[in-house]
């Protein structure tokens, strides 16, 4: 790894440094892999304020990977990472209260902040914003709004919120159905991930006409043609 004077740079640059090192450990980039040398990398940089260090301790604490798992201490990490204003810290929050791991369930905070990282673009956070309104956990039931997020998601090319805005499309909520949009995105979730979508898909195609399922295939090349990454 190339070498960065402690002395030269601010505490600042030297704890994003720190949190860089704690990745190539994690990933096994330039170094052997190790992840309790990737969380002492996090650890350090997490003690000096860096959000995205947080997010990474709060990530190893959450999986146990690198320390014994630990929920209290991921939620302690996203909380502070969160705070600060990292997206992927407050998707983490609102998980860790979705799901009830190291804090009680609470739909409400649980919205509350995937609004928070939903309303910075962050894709993970749009799709269980928009699953919250779906299915009225934390706010009323909303399908227009559970469109309207899963479809910023389902735009940054998340499969299970193409396979989710499938399903509202095939069953006219949040919008009149429309199986040729259906079969659209059921197909754009299938060539992600061959699980999803492929049962609903065949389904639909069973009962539509050569012409509609030639449509949904076209609109779903168009869309790849633009969205390549």
């Amino acid at each position: 790894m190339t070498a960065f004077d402690q002395k030269t740079v601010s505490p600042i640059a030297y704890a994003n440094y720190q949190t860089e090192i704690g990745v190539k450990y994690l990933t096994g980039q330039g170094v052997v892999q190790d992840a309790a040398k990737a969380v002492q990398w996090f650890r350090r940089a997490a003690d000096q304020g860096d959000a995205l260090g947080q997010y990474n301790l709060g990530v190893a604490y959450d999986r146990g990977r690198g320390v014994p798992q630990d929920s209290a201490l991921a939620v302690y990490w996203f909380r502070a990472a969160a705070r600060q204003g990292l997206a992927m810290a407050q998707a983490g929050m609102g998980s860790m209260y979705d799901q009830g791991h190291g804090v009680e369930i609470n739909y409400s905070r649980a919205v509350h902040w995937y609004r928070l990282a939903a309303d910075q673009g962050y894709a993970p956070a749009q799709y269980s914003l928009g699953r919250m309104f779906h299915e009225g956990h934390g706010v009323s039931q909303d399908f227009a709004q559970a469109m309207h997020w899963i479809a910023q998601a389902a735009a940054q090319g998340v499969a299970q919120a193409q396979y989710a805005l499938g399903l509202m499309f095939n069953r006219g909520q949040g919008a009149p159905r429309d199986d040729v949009q259906a079969m659209k995105w059921f197909n754009l979730a299938k060539a992600i991930d061959p699980h999803l979508g492929d049962q609903n898909l065949r389904q639909l195609e069973a009962v539509a006409s050569p012409k509609q399922i030639a449509e949904a295939q076209e609109m779903a090349r168009e869309w790849r043609s633009v969205h390549r990454p």
